[in-house]
This record gives structure tokens, C-alpha cells and sequence, in this order.
């Protein structure tokens, strides 16, 4: 059986529509369109570089440079923050006041909290937030993180990842490969909403639960019992009478 055909050049749309999504959500469509590159940079999630690229034209866009390195072993949060990250340089560069390269100033720092991303030395509470190396940490009712949860309730997810990293993902099975992939954008999703969207999926699973959930149903006169769902009307017809509901029955429901 010939193999389903893929395309490499998925990811880098996957990116350009991350990219493109954030700029919309976070920076009201005022950024320009960077070109989105791969790099292996040593140490760095990601980097911006202002008007690195010319087209024939004369015009010129900014570069944002991702490591690949990163997407296996990090979740899907991580990528974004470095995305919005080398976004707000982005925009620095095209509406403020840049410091000198690789520096990240006060202004810089500003536009990060405004979108709902915390600049720190650490990557924790409580480190510097200006600096020439920097990395960051969502706030957790912030823009950034609403517009997170958005995205990947629309189906964001990565087909590809770097083999040096996470081997296993490739030589796999398609279908096993599938439901890792699906079951790291659920736990993505747990991490960047928290305990509010574990409460949220811990009551729709009940509620799940209680749809599916069959309840005994008695006729008082031959003493006949049935299944079915809540609330259901069912008539006995030999008796003549209705079933009644058997609300404190200690008896398990069979499961559909």
C-alpha cells in the first residue's frame, strides 16, 4: 500500500498561521509579515533579526528564527511565548525605540506585560525584566494565554518534530504518532489555562458521565424492572401504570 504523502513544507504554514494569529489577537494586526525561518541557534529558543531579508523589489522584512531543537521536548505554550517573544522585538523595531541588538529595554518590557507575558531573567518570578538575555513567563488570566487557549481549541498542533530529540515520534506508527500528538495538546491545554480548565474538563466529564449513565426504572404493580435514560416517560403496558424512577437504588448503571 502506497504511503499517505506529506508535506515538509507544513510546518513552516503551521508557523506562518501561529504567527499570523498572534498578531491579529495580541498586536491588532500591526506588525508586518516576517519571514519565519528554522535555526539551530546553540542556547536560544528562538532570535529576531531586524530587515534581514530584500526582495528583489527593495522591500525588506524582519527575520524570526525558531529552534527546531525546542519542539520536541517543549510544549506547544513554550513555542508561542518565543513566537510573541521575537514578536514584540517585531514591533519594537517597527513602532519603538530599539536598544542596541539582543538588548531587551524598559519599552520592550512594557509591551511584553501589555500582551500577558512577564519578561525575567529566570523565566520565573522575581528575575530582572530588562537585560541582553531574556526569556519570560505567562500571566496566567493575561491576553497572551486567552489567545493560547483559542488557538489550540481551533486544532493547532505541529505534524513534524526534530528526530535528534524525539526519534520515537517518527518511527512509530502514523496512528500511535497521531494520539501522542493529541494527547500532548490536551496536556498543553491543561497547562496554560491551569486548575480552571481541569475543573471546567472535571465537569463535563460528569456531565458526560451523567448522560451516559443509564437509570433503573420499577413498576410498582408486576415488579418488572427497565433501563434507560434520565427523565424518560416509560409505561408499563400489562399493568397499565408508568415505571417509576428508582432515584436511591445503591445498584451500578450499566454504561453505553
Amino acid at each position: 500500500m502506497k504511503s499517505k504523502t506529506v508535506n515538509p513544507f507544513d510546518i513552516y504554514a503551521q508557523l506562518q498561521r501561529a504567527s499570523d494569529y498572534f498578531n491579529q489577537a495580541l498586536f491588532g494586526g500591526s506588525l508586518s509579515q516576517p519571514m519565519i525561518t528554522l535555526q539551530r541557534e546553540k542556547g536560544a529558543a528562538g532570535y529576531f533579526s531586524a530587515s534581514r531579508w530584500a526582495h528583489v523589489s527593495g522591500t525588506k522584512v524582519s527575520e524570526i528564527a525558531l529552534n527546531p531543537k525546542y519542539f520536541a521536548n517543549s510544549s506547544l505554550l513554550r513555542l508561542f511565548q518565543t513566537i510573541v517573544h521575537e514578536q514584540c522585538h517585531l514591533w519594537q523595531h517597527e513602532h519603538g525605540t530599539p536598544s542596541r541588538t539582543g538588548y531587551h529595554n524598559a519599552e520592550w518590557a512594557t509591551k511584553m506585560r501589555e500582551i500577558g507575558l512577564i519578561p525575567s531573567s529566570t523565566g520565573e518570578p522575581g528575575g530582572n525584566q530588562t537585560g541582553q538575555k531574556m526569556s519570560d513567563y505567562p500571566l496566567r488570566e493575561g491576553r497572551f494565554v486567552s489567545a493560547c487557549v483559542e488557538l489550540m481549541e481551533c486544532g493547532f498542533a505541529l505534524p513534524w518534530a526534530d528526530q535528534g530529540f524525539d526519534a520515537g515520534i517518527i518511527r512509530r506508527s502514523p496512528a500511535i504518532a497521531e494520539l501522542r500528538l493529541k494527547a500532548r495538546i490536551e496536556e498543553q491545554l491543561c497547562t496554560l489555562i491551569g486548575a480552571h480548565f481541569k475543573d471546567l474538563r472535571s465537569q463535563l466529564d460528569t456531565e458526560t458521565v451523567a448522560r451516559k449513565r443509564k437509570v433503573k426504572y420499577h413498576c410498582e404493580s408486576c415488579k418488572t424492572n427497565a433501563w434507560g435514560k434520565s427523565g424518560l416517560e416509560i409505561r408499563c403496558v400489562p399493568c397499565g401504570i408508568n415505571f417509576t424512577p428508582v432515584v436511591a437504588s445503591k445498584e451500578v448503571a450499566p454504561f453505553v
